[in-house]
C-alpha cells in the first residue's frame, strides 16, 4: 500500500513512483516511511497544506 491518510495532517499521503524507487535503492520500508510522517519533526508545510516535509534524526 503506497497510499494511506495520515492520523497527524488528516490528508491522504501518496507516495510516487519515484519516492518507491528510492526506497527500495536505499532499503527504506514503508513502516518507516509512514513512522517518519506521523512522528517526524515538521520542518516545512507550504501555505496549502499540501506539501510537508519532515525529519527525523536516524541512528544506525
Amino acid at each position: 500500500m503506497d497510499t494511506w491518510k495520515s492520523g497527524r495532517f488528516g490528508k491522504r499521503v501518496h507516495l510516487t513512483y519515484h519516492a518507491l524507487r528510492r526506497m527500495e535503492e536505499r532499503r527504506i520500508s514503508l513502516a518507516t516511511v509512514q513512522d517518519l510522517i506521523e512522528n517526524g519533526d515538521l520542518i516545512h508545510k507550504d501555505k496549502k497544506g499540501t506539501q510537508v516535509v519532515v525529519n527525523t534524526k536516524v541512528i544506525e
